[in-house]
């Protein structure tokens, strides 16, 4: 895999050739002492996933995968345990694969898109 950018285990994404970035994040998991990250619209954390996401683009590469331990859209167990904002900035950058862990199912969709009619995906 290509070089690590971002903290190991909090933020970060590596590149896997020219094939697919992996971003990994970490909202509303208290990692430190520190305030757990929430990424809403317009936090620093925010704009560093949609930095990553533009950055992927830009250097062509066709797959952007991320990963994170809550989930959001989910038919499982759990409600959404993270903002909105960050769905809606997945399906506005058009990332291919969200990687989720928390409700240990196995669920998938086809690929959400926004339009006149539908603006925004409201968790």
């Amino acid at each position: 895999v290509g070089s690590l950018v971002g903290t190991y285990g909090s933020k970060y994404y590596f590149d896997y050739g020219t094939t697919a970035r992996f971003i990994m994040i970490s909202p509303n998991l208290q990692l430190t002492s520190t305030t757990a990250p929430t990424y809403w619209e317009g936090t620093t954390d925010y704009q560093w996933v949609s930095a990553a996401i533009d950055d992927a683009r830009a250097h062509n590469i066709p797959w952007v995968i991320v990963g994170l331990h809550y989930n959001c859209l989910s038919v499982g167990q759990y409600p959404c345990q993270y903002t909105s904002d960050l769905v809606n900035l997945f399906v506005q950058k058009k990332v291919d694969i969200v990687m989720n862990g928390h409700d240990q199912t196995y669920q998938r969709s086809h690929q959400l898109a926004l339009s006149s009619s539908c603006t925004r995906i409201n968790s």
